[in-house]
């Protein structure tokens, strides 16, 4: 009887069989890293994200504030805005200053020396606060004159548009103002007026007409038709409001 070569043949023998093993215990688990959130920022991108929010509003509101106030320059007097953006490209004038602007209509009033070479129909633009003044000629597109200005103590001319006599409060009030104001004359208007006038007669002075109206009670007018035109710088027409306060 032949034995079996692979079997062993003693009895005490016994094949153990080896437990199963668990292949999902034998591989080590992988640490997961905690997972950060799309919505979870570090500190300092928090911080970044802030300041350039910070900056992208103060630059909008930057520009909407020059826009608006051009804007309002511009509705203003479109033709004037025109003409000043075309000085500016022809000069170094202020940029940041919103000038006055004035039409010579008859060159052989224009007594100041910054007008002697002026033509009727050029433009006097008058930087005040910059004490410079450009005078452009537009039928020719050129500058004729440009330089400091230098504007003493204004002329003034009183002409009364009342029945009153009595103008002596309103002299008052000029004998007190801040400013100073040189007095030359009065007359009598050719009509009654309700409100007191104040006429820029030189054309360049624009802001102190502007102050001497503040001064006496009365409104910033061109020359009433039918009126005679007087010597001085500044003329005052003299009406019924000031003596009804």
């Amino acid at each position: 009887m032949m034995t079996d070569p692979i079997r062993p043949t003693n009895p005490a023998y016994r094949r153990v069989s080896r437990p199963a093993v668990n292949s999902s215990k034998s591989a080590p688990r992988a640490i997961r890293e905690p997972h950060q959130s799309q919505h979870q920022q570090k500190p300092n991108q928090r911080f970044t994200r802030k300041k350039m929010a910070v900056i992208a509003v103060a630059v909008i509101l930057s520009i909407i504030t020059f826009a608006v106030g051009w804007q309002l320059f511009s509705k203003s007097n479109p033709q004037e805005t025109r003409l000043v953006t075309r000085i500016r490209s022809m000069a170094e004038v202020p940029q940041d200053e919103i000038p006055t602007v004035q039409t010579i209509t008859d060159k052989n009033k224009a007594t100041q020396a910054f007008l002697q070479q002026s033509e009727d129909g050029d433009k006097l633009v008058l930087f005040v606060q910059s004490k410079i003044a450009v005078l452009y000629r537009p039928s020719t597109d050129r500058i004729v004159a440009l330089g400091p200005i230098e504007l003493s103590a204004p002329t003034v001319f009183l002409r009364n548009g009342t029945n009153q006599d009595d103008v002596a409060a309103l002299v008052d009030k000029l004998a007190k103002a801040p400013e100073e104001y040189r007095l030359l004359s009065r007359d009598k208007s050719a009509k009654d007026y309700t409100q007191t006038l104040v006429v820029d007669l030189s054309g360049v002075r624009p802001r102190d007409a502007q102050q001497l109206a503040a001064t006496v009670g009365g409104i910033v007018a061109k020359m009433p038709e039918g009126e005679s035109r007087p010597e001085g710088e500044l003329l005052i027409i003299i009406g019924y409001d000031q003596f009804n306060r």
